[in-house]
């Protein structure tokens, strides 16, 4: 199993969790969006926040072991 392939895998993985999920505005994520009055867009503001800082912390971990380029040139070949 290549760098590649095991990139995939994580990817994946990572991906399931973060749209198949049930997911819960938790704490802090309400409490960056506190001065939204309505409540459903207010749980939505903080899922939203939920997903990008997931989104965030696994570009970063890409950027980190080299990752990146190769990765979103795969997703890029196979979505768009």
């Amino acid at each position: 199993m290549g760098f590649l392939d095991i990139w995939e895998v994580v990817i994946n993985i990572f991906l399931k969790n973060l749209f198949m999920k049930n997911h819960k505005a938790t704490g802090k994520y309400l409490s960056q969006v506190e001065n939204i009055q309505n409540p459903k867009r207010k749980t939505y503001a903080a899922i939203v926040s939920a997903v990008d800082n997931r989104v965030s912390m696994l570009i970063n971990v890409l950027m980190v072991y080299g990752g990146i380029e190769a990765t979103l040139k795969k997703w890029c070949n196979q979505f768009c």
